[in-house]
């Protein structure tokens, strides 16, 4: 079964010096009742530096009922998708640079052999940059987020892929 790995504790000082990945407060609304029932039942891998776990990104999982393992790279990422079943693979362009599009193509081909041909493989970055997300489509990316993100807009991905 699928467990959260990160415990609920105070945000460290370091993740307090981080500004938040949603680009309006106004844009965090209430939870439909309904979508957290489907959330508990998908599991997200979240891949890239430390400071994404403590981020307002993966707070922001949570409160849509998700679980969110965090990984800090690709190796560890593969591994962990051996061992456990997750919908959504969410890569962090910034934090794994020339690896992204490596990794995305290797979760793909590893999700296959597994079986799990429901995994969406979702890049976050800060810029939309068309050369690089027609890259990473044809590296097995189903989704191109760019930050800041919109809780609404993420609620409703992950509502519509599920």
């Amino acid at each position: 079964a699928l467990a959260q790995r990160l415990p609920d504790q105070p945000e460290t000082q370091q993740a307090e010096n981080l500004s938040s990945s949603f680009s309006d407060p106004a844009d965090h609304p209430t939870l439909p009742p309904a979508f957290a029932t489907a959330g508990q039942q998908t599991g997200i891998l979240l891949i890239g530096e430390e400071r994404l776990a403590h981020s307002s990104l993966i707070r922001a999982l949570r409160g849509f009922g998700c679980l969110v393992d965090y990984v800090p790279d690709g190796e560890v990422a593969l591994s962990r998708l051996a061992s456990e079943g997750y919908g959504f693979a969410f890569l962090d362009a910034l934090s794994l640079g020339r690896q992204t599009l490596p990794l995305c193509r290797a979760l793909r081909r590893r999700a296959r052999a597994l079986g799990q041909q429901n995994l969406s493989v979702v890049v976050i970055a800060r810029q939309g940059d068309p050369l690089r997300r027609l890259l990473a489509w044809l590296a097995g990316c189903d989704a191109w987020m760019t930050l800041p993100l919109q809780r609404k807009r993420l609620g409703q991905y992950l509502r519509r892929t599920t």
